[in-house]
């Protein structure tokens, strides 16, 4: 579910995730109509890559929308890909 998401209520969201007890609610924090424009590619890996350089060298990363929508949607694809659920809370 998308909290800030003009066309879509976060309430269904929580209905559907009611209605499937075995299922997860991915809540995405962000702002927009998904996670579409989520550089799932290359682009996204290096965009993750580098807030991760930043972190380990003790520098002050820059935490992006799009280093955000990427960390996001990579724990969906790894769920996808693993059927290992996402962890409560996990941000």
């Amino acid at each position: 579910g998308n909290l800030h998401d003009p066309r879509t209520a976060y309430a269904n969201a929580q209905e559907l995730r009611q209605a499937f007890p075995e299922g997860y609610l991915v809540t995405w924090q962000g702002y927009g109509h998904g996670l579409k424009d989520s550089h799932t590619s290359q682009q996204g890996a290096g965009i993750l890559r580098e807030y991760e350089k930043s972190r380990d060298e003790k520098k002050l990363p820059e935490y992006t929308n799009a280093v955000a929508k990427y960390a996001c949607i990579s724990k969906v694809f790894h769920y996808l890909d693993t059927g290992e659920g996402i962890r409560d809370g996990h941000t």
